[in-house]
């Protein structure tokens, strides 16, 4: 029987597209497609998202390495960036109507602090939730197992009982190897579809 529902949060709950968040915020279209291959894809990128890196220290370490991206990244490391995230309407409608049908909901997710106390006082969601792990608190991330195993320890979860929804097929790789039920996310109606298929 399946008790649980876990879900991500970037490109599952809410959109997650750098490049076009930060057009949105008047960076220079030009620069776009280095800031996306310099900085949001350097993996150190990841590092943030563990906890290791405040946006301040992270800002001053790529422009001493991109000073002459130094006006955009000004703009990316301000806390703006992670307020322009826009809500997923369609997957939220489903998360109320598993809430509503009884299920424990649980969020686990790569996300650095600073970005996360912003959108978790936005978005009133996260009140439906009775449960979350996110990176930047427990220096893990995603695909570590480790991440998953204290959700698990945290909240006494049975694993096989428990659904997993991320856009990262890593990440539901490792979900499964613990005994979760795990599925990639391509949105909510297919999540939907999958979901009732498995109970």
């Amino acid at each position: 029987m399946i008790r649980n529902v876990i879900f991500d949060l970037g490109r599952v709950l809410l959109e997650y597209k750098p490049d076009q968040i930060m057009k949105d915020m008047g960076v220079r279209e030009s620069a776009i497609p280095d800031l996306m291959e310099k900085v949001f894809r350097d993996p150190i990128w990841n590092e943030f998202d563990r906890g290791t890196y405040k946006a301040k220290e992270l800002h001053e370490l790529f422009s001493k390495r991109y000073p002459e991206l130094s006006a955009e990244l000004e703009v990316i490391f301000t806390l703006d960036f992670y307020d322009k995230l826009p809500l997923k309407e369609d997957t939220l409608k489903f998360l109320v109507e598993l809430k509503e049908k009884g299920y424990k909901i649980y969020f686990l997710s790569n996300f650095p602090p600073e970005g996360f106390e912003l959108i978790e006082n936005k978005f009133d969601f996260f009140k439906l939730g009775d449960g979350k792990i996110i990176s930047g608190y427990v220096k893990l991330i995603k695909p570590e197992p480790e991440i998953y195993q204290l959700l698990i320890d945290k909240y006494k979860l049975c694993p096989e009982e428990s659904v997993f929804f991320d856009d990262v097929p890593a990440n539901v790789e490792t979900a499964k190897k613990l005994g979760i039920i795990g599925i990639v996310f391509t949105g909510a109606d297919s999540a939907r579809e999958q979901f009732y298929r498995i109970i």
